[in-house]
């Protein structure tokens, strides 16, 4: 997760929400989001560990159908930091149309 991420409305939403899972990867760092073990010697973080994968595939599959559909997901955005996730959202929900 950037740093720039830290912070932002997007951020305090996910944070205040207790009836969902954020997936993240190594890249997040130290958070709340479930990341992967480190080293996993344990059946259960073993588990876990492969879950995780499973279900970050089926999320990076999504972004690349959301990136291919609306070209603007795939390269740098030349607008505010604050109007990004609202262009997500526009995006999805012309793709659910």
């Amino acid at each position: 997760m950037t740093a720039g991420f830290f912070g932002t409305r997007t951020f305090e939403v996910l944070e205040r929400m207790h009836d969902c899972i954020v997936l993240g990867d190594s890249g997040y760092g130290i958070s709340t989001y479930l990341t992967p073990c480190k080293k996993p010697v344990t059946r259960p973080k073993k588990i876990f560990n492969k879950v995780n994968a499973k279900e970050r595939i089926i999320i990076e599959r999504c972004f690349g159908h959301l990136e291919r559909r609306f070209p603007i997901l795939a390269y740098k955005v030349r607008l505010s930091l604050e109007s990004v996730p609202e262009i997500i959202v526009f995006c999805v929900v012309l793709l659910l149309i």
